[in-house]
């Protein structure tokens, strides 16, 4: 009964929430960038839409539900801003520039605050906050990190990692300065240059996009890493350009039915309620 009940409800609801992970895709430095949905068994990705912004690689879903992301004007400006991304269409909307135009990734912490990893070379790669009212930014510090590929970021519990190419590290969140937490080790197929673009936790499992080319130019493949030995599974190839992803809860509408069908399956629920019930006794 309980089970005839809950599809009760789902139909008469229309619709159901379904957890979905998001990536975003672009390729050469100004590249226009697109919004998919990405397969967590295959890493097969499809695509949403376009995002209206260019050079969009870092994403996360904030505390209002909300995907956040970093992107470029797609006016040639290189002016990075801080934008919100509709999870059904793609389209991006611009909340207010950062000040930044290299940001390698971003990350939410519990609390609601954003983190943006600048991977620009001053000589160091620095750790910022920003306001996602405004896209205002503060510096935390520098990193000590330079000169390598990739720099995906993500919450994992109440740490925050960051992964460039064949390390994974832990940053300060007071300080921005990088601790080494252990190096990665990755099987076949990536063979040189690899780097991974975007990190994510999921319910305990640290996912990552591993670009096998260094300059984003080679395949992409949606992977999981394991924090404690650095262990990275290979899970399916993706689409070119991925690079940040993000999990997020997306309500997807049940087809309706007519009411002539709508009354034979009731009445066929009613059925199977009424014999369960006489089977019991």
């Amino acid at each position: 009964m309980k089970s005839i009940s809950i599809i009760l409800v789902t139909i008469w609801a229309g619709s159901v929430s379904a957890q979905t992970m998001f990536g975003v895709a672009h390729q050469g430095s100004d590249g226009m960038a697109d919004l998919y949905t990405i397969d967590t068994v295959t890493g097969v990705a499809t695509l949403v839409g376009p995002l209206g912004f260019e050079r969009c690689g870092s994403i996360d879903m904030g505390p209002d539900g909300m995907i956040y992301g970093h992107a470029e004007r797609a006016d040639g400006s290189n002016i990075g801003v801080l934008i919100t991304i509709d999870p059904y269409t793609g389209a991006g909307t611009e909340i207010g520039p950062t000040g930044l135009n290299s940001v390698a990734d971003l990350s939410f912490r519990a609390d609601g605050t954003l983190f943006l990893y600048d991977g620009a070379n001053d000589p160091e790669h620095t750790l910022f906050t920003v306001n996602t009212m405004t896209g205002a930014t503060t510096l935390v510090g520098d990193t000590g990190l330079s000169f390598a590929p990739g720099n995906g970021m993500t919450f994992f519990g109440s740490t925050l990692y960051l992964a460039q190419d064949t390390s994974l590290y832990t940053l300060n969140q007071a300080t921005g300065m990088a601790t080494l937490a252990t190096a990665l080790t990755i099987g076949p197929p990536p063979t040189s240059f690899y780097r991974f673009g975007g990190l994510e936790d999921a319910g305990g499992t640290l996912y990552g996009i591993l670009n096998d080319g260094g300059t984003g130019s080679g395949p992409n493949y949606l992977t999981t890493i394991d924090p404690i030995t650095g262990a990275v599974t290979i899970i399916g190839q993706t689409a070119n350009g991925m690079d940040g992803i993000t999990f997020g809860t997306i309500v997807l509408p049940v087809p309706s039915m007519s009411p002539s069908i709508m009354i034979v399956f009731v009445a066929l629920l009613a059925g199977v309620a009424i014999f369960l019930v006489r089977r019991s006794n």
